[in-house]
């Protein structure tokens, strides 16, 4: 973002690179809260600070089926285990209507899936999403189970 602002010559969009229950900031039209809400604890909490802070709107970007999802099948035969699926839209319309917060969802166009050129471009990037690091006994699973 910060790097878009900059290359567009926008001056009025600040960037604050801090914990959102520990940034001190003041006041803005527009709040803008993009893939953070998924790992909130204090939803509740967090969720009351942005609006506070946001003179007009708050704007939070969520997935609408739980990020990092496409690779769950591949998840648990790298981990054996099944992987526990993040909060998504539903959720956050939930907590929404629990708090008692009026929302509008605008739903994006949905995107077509993007392969990979390579089978080595399609491990670092699947292993990234497993969190497989380098050396780790489990990335030794993954090759076997790509579709070719």
């Amino acid at each position: 973002l910060t790097q878009q602002t900059q290359e567009s010559g926008t001056a009025n969009i600040t960037v604050v690179q801090n914990e959102w229950q520990d940034a001190v900031v003041d006041p803005a039209d527009v709040v803008l809260c993009a893939h953070v809400l998924y790992t909130i604890r204090d939803i509740g909490g967090f969720l009351k600070k942005l609006g506070c802070h946001a003179r007009n709107t708050v704007l939070a970007v969520v997935h609408q089926a739980p990020p990092q999802n496409q690779p769950s099948a591949l998840w648990k035969e790298v981990h054996g285990q099944e992987r526990l699926a993040l909060p998504s839209l539903p959720q956050l319309r939930e907590v929404l209507e629990e708090l008692e917060i009026s929302y509008q969802v605008d739903l994006m166009p949905p995107q077509p899936a993007r392969g990979f050129a390579t089978m080595e471009q399609a491990i670092t990037q699947v292993s990234r999403r497993l969190y497989l690091a380098n050396g780790n006994p489990e990335a030794d699973r993954l090759e076997p189970i790509l579709p070719g």
